[in-house]
């Protein structure tokens, strides 16, 4: 019973981390991204109309990051206490990720290779 407390402790810890972990992930890619454009509109080297395509893919990224560690957390936690909430907010977690990746790919797809060349270069 004792061991069983500690382990659902530990659990509990490290979904507390990687919640923590993922927030940070987005925070500082969105942070990294509003700066980016701010370069990218002072420098004038991108040519506007993919300076804000540029800005949008940063921030998918680093959501996309952020919510497969919070992903992870909300497993940790159904593990530890499943119930259907649980089990409903991964499942939510899972959607939204999966429509971020498929509509970012889409749009990738859809920008031309110079675009594409002029995005990966810088």
């Amino acid at each position: 019973m004792l061991f069983n407390k500690f382990l659902i402790d530990i659990f509990l810890i490290l979904k507390k981390t990687f919640e923590a972990i993922g927030v940070i992930i987005i925070t500082l890619g969105s942070t990294i991204s509003v700066l980016n454009y701010i370069k990218d509109a002072v420098e004038k080297r991108v040519p506007l109309r993919l300076r804000y395509t540029r800005f949008r893919f940063t921030v998918a990224k680093a959501t996309i990051a952020g919510l497969e560690i919070m992903i992870a957390a909300d497993v940790i936690s159904t593990v530890t206490d499943p119930d259907y909430y649980s089990l409903g907010l991964i499942l939510l977690l899972v959607i939204i990720r999966t429509v971020l990746n498929y509509s970012l790919s889409k749009e990738l797809e859809s920008l031309s290779a110079e675009d594409q060349k002029l995005l990966d270069k810088n």
